[in-house]
């Protein structure tokens, strides 16, 4: 939801092998934050559209590099707890994992659009379903593309939702494409492009050349090309 522009909140209430226990207790937790949450957004309407309005146009017209790949880094922080046995107030120290600000390993300039070619209509659907606005070609698109090719290509040796994944990586090179009409463009000036990036990068590790949604071996080039 994040990759939306959209403010985002993950609450969780712990419930792991509680089962159908505190379920009450769980229940008026998540319905406290959840109304807290929009009380605070209805007595601020116009501060919160004004800023979520304000930061999709700063990021259609970004000209920053997108972050491809990034790491976690990890520190130990005092967090304040109840101790059950006292009740009282303690600091304990945690493992905090953090990826904020972001430490990125791979970076690559922004795109103005990626194209598709025509024979890649499922992953064009899959993007639409995912809110990315896609256009259809009316007719051929000529000229020069940053094109991917396929350096590296390693299969995880178990399964992750259902599949298992691949670990690519690619070089870059500057080629001229002729593409049919039908074929497809993404443009990145539109709220939804982040999901864009995520999804069509493919050293990304949520990216569907990662899923092997799109199939790739070492020597294959990238069937979503790069216009700059």
């Amino acid at each position: 939801m994040g990759l939306s522009q959209t403010i985002t909140f993950l609450i969780e209430m712990r419930g792991i092998g509680l089962a159908d226990q505190e379920f009450q207790r769980r229940t008026a937790a998540g319905l406290t934050m959840a109304s807290a949450i929009i009380d605070t957004a209805a007595n601020n309407a116009q501060k919160v559209f004004k800023t979520v309005e304000g930061g999709i146009k700063d990021f259609m017209k970004s000209k920053e590099p997108i972050v491809v790949t990034d790491s976690t880094k990890y520190r130990t922080r005092q967090f304040q707890m109840i101790d059950y046995k006292t009740g009282s107030l303690v600091k304990v120290p945690v493992q905090f994992a953090s990826t904020t600000p972001t430490a990125a390993n791979l970076t690559r300039s922004r795109p103005g659009s990626y194209l598709i070619p025509i024979a890649w209509t499922g992953i064009v659907e899959r993007l639409k379903v995912s809110g990315v606005e896609v256009e259809t070609l009316s007719k051929p698109w000529s000229g020069t593309v940053e094109a991917l090719n396929v350096t590296s290509s390693e299969l995880s040796s178990s399964y992750y939702e259902g599949t298992v994944l691949a670990t690519i990586t690619t070089d870059t090179k500057k080629r001229q494409i002729t593409l049919p009409a039908g074929s497809f463009l993404v443009s990145t000036k539109q709220k939804n492009a982040g999901l864009a990036f995520i999804a069509l990068e493919p050293e990304n590790i949520d990216s569907y050349a990662s899923f092997n949604i799109i199939p790739l071996e070492v020597g294959d080039e990238y069937p979503v090309f790069r216009v700059m």
